[in-house]
């Protein structure tokens, strides 16, 4: 009697799959996928690019970045636009605060990294020293702190060497613990 309804609950799925149309295929890039940093074309990617996590932390809401590497939309200025989420036929998805489309024309998707002094350093912890080198042994030439009931405070990314970012703080440039801090494309604090 078991194989009776287990063959019938096969046929009824086999059936319905086929009356559905079979597989989709989506109208959209894949998420696995990174766009080429070309305006409107579509074209498989030659370098696989972290994406973002799809979970939140418990930071007022905050969506921690790729560990070093983010996809971002930017306009023929330079400008960032957005975290970048898919392309569509005429736009980009893109994160700021929420998901937004923004049209393909005069915009375009382009790789951010850390190593490359791109992007923005935040801390949730309560102090973080910056040192002069990128080295525990190396002096401390000052600090960044973070406050549960403030937004973070965000500083620019000048690069990242082994272990550690450089980074820039009132006009002072030092080296942060990586395992300390945490780097985003963007600023949207």
């Amino acid at each position: 009697m078991k194989r009776i309804s287990y063959i019938i609950m096969l046929l009824l799925g086999a059936s319905l799959f086929v009356a559905c149309g079979g597989p989709k295929t989506a109208e959209t890039e894949p998420l696995d996928m990174e766009p080429t940093t070309t305006v409107d074309t579509l074209e498989t990617p030659q370098e696989p690019v972290q994406q973002m996590p799809q979970h939140v932390d418990n930071y007022h809401g905050i969506v921690p970045a790729s560990v070093d590497t983010m996809l971002m939309v930017i306009d023929r200025q330079g400008e960032v636009l957005g975290r970048w989420i898919s392309t569509n036929a005429s736009t980009y998805t893109v994160d700021v605060q929420d998901a937004v489309e923004i049209p393909k024309i005069g915009n375009k998707v382009v790789t951010f990294r850390a190593k490359d002094g791109k992007g923005v350093l935040y801390t949730t912890r309560k102090h973080v020293n910056i040192r002069q080198q990128p080295n525990l042994e190396s002096t401390v030439i000052g600090q960044i702190s973070y406050d549960p009931d403030y937004v973070p405070e965000t500083y620019p990314c000048l690069g990242k060497t082994d272990e550690w970012y450089k980074i820039k703080v009132n006009d002072k440039i030092g080296y942060v613990r990586h395992d300390l801090v945490e780097w985003d494309g963007m600023d949207t604090f």
